[in-house]
């Protein structure tokens, strides 16, 4: 693996991190700042809406719930009595009746809870560091996310949030644990797949990097198991998707797809029969040149089905399943104009349209 390609495949997984979670980057590539760009689409488990927010570098984050109506409007609900700079990874509780979200400023971002309508607000965590991507047990009765507890320097990025690991939060007792121990360089979007006995993420570990020099190793989805530390070695592609026993946290394989590149875990239903993942498609579509490109994919039953088909015109950020996994949304980013849309469909890629709200709509909420 050259460096080329392997800086390449480093700006990627990190500029999704970046839109979807960490709140240190702006999340608008715009310099306008009457623009707002939409960043962690979740669906509430009735499908008939879904929480998302919107993003501008100066006038900061706003939590937004877009509901669908059977004439084609929508209505729209805004959250004011969230203060803070930045607001990431807003998440449904089964029953739809409480959104969680991690939320703060430059110096540490918390995971709080609040009723749907927006009533009841608290704050659940109270570490002074990085939390992101909450998600609910089945019972919605605790939470899982990640911590990040250093902020180092990154020369892709100017900062890097790492050390990362896995919390758990019990609603009942207010009594937080912490489930991993591993201190990845990285860690994203912890889910429970099907039931709460195995967590599915992305995690690059620790000890497995040098930066723009090194291969590097992505556990639990996107995965080289056979990658030396040697930077002269020839790396296997990316191409195994991997999952965590909640009990034994060793790492086995979901699935190993051998004609695929690059696979990366983006979400996955509640019952855990199906996941979505995005996949470079280039070397599958016959393209040697230009821009890598990458699509969703859903995998349910043993079988893989190919989703979207962008080409290189756009970048793809924030697929997510509804509950039943019957619907999905997905964020397509113009390469050239750096302008997002918010895309909802069915999850097999079909009626998908245009939701996304304008920025003065945004503006004044």
């Amino acid at each position: 693996m050259t460096k080329l390609r392997w800086v390449d495949w480093h700006r990627f997984r990190f500029l999704v991190w970046w839109l979807l979670m960490t709140p240190f980057i702006s999340a608008c590539d715009t310099r306008d700042p009457n623009v707002y760009s939409v960043r962690a689409p979740s669906w509430a488990p009735d499908n008939q809406s879904i929480v998302a927010t919107y993003s501008n570098h100066i006038h900061g984050d706003k939590l937004v719930r877009q509901f669908f109506t059977g004439t084609g409007e929508q209505q729209v609900q805004f959250f004011p009595q969230i203060k803070q700079k930045y607001i990431n990874a807003p998440v449904f509780s089964p029953d739809g009746k409480k959104i969680a979200f991690t939320a703060g400023d430059d110096k540490a971002t918390e995971v709080y809870i609040m009723h749907a309508d927006g009533t009841q607000l608290r704050q659940l965590t109270q570490s002074g560091k990085y939390n992101f991507a909450p998600y609910f047990s089945d019972d919605g009765q605790s939470l899982i996310y990640v911590r990040s507890h250093l902020l180092r320097p990154s020369s892709t990025f100017g900062q890097t949030l790492t050390d990362d690991d896995i919390y758990k939060f019990d609603l009942s007792t207010g009594k937080e644990s912490r489930l991993t121990y591993y201190h990845f360089y990285a860690m994203v979007r912890p889910m429970y797949l099907g039931g709460q006995h195995t967590i599915i993420f992305d995690g690059t570990p620790a000890g497995n990097y040098q930066e723009e020099y090194n291969e590097i190793r992505v556990f639990a989805l996107s995965i080289n198991p056979d990658t030396s530390r040697d930077s002269n070695s020839k790396a296997a592609e990316f191409n195994k998707l991997f999952v965590m026993p909640y009990k034994s946290f060793d790492f086995i394989p979901a699935f190993t797809q051998q004609d695929m590149d690059y696979i990366s875990f983006r979400s996955i239903s509640r019952d855990g029969r199906k996941i979505a993942f995005i996949v470079r498609t280039n070397k599958m579509d016959g393209v040697t040149t230009g821009d890598f490109t990458y699509d969703v994919f859903l995998r349910e039953n043993g079988r893989n089905t190919r989703v979207t088909h962008l080409g290189a015109k756009y970048r793809l950020y924030g697929v997510a399943l509804s509950p039943d996994g019957s619907r999905l949304t997905l964020i397509r980013e113009d390469r050239k104009t750096y302008e997002n849309r918010l895309w909802v469909g069915n999850s097999d890629g079909s009626d998908m349209r245009d939701i996304t709200l304008s920025s003065e709509q945004v503006a004044e909420l």
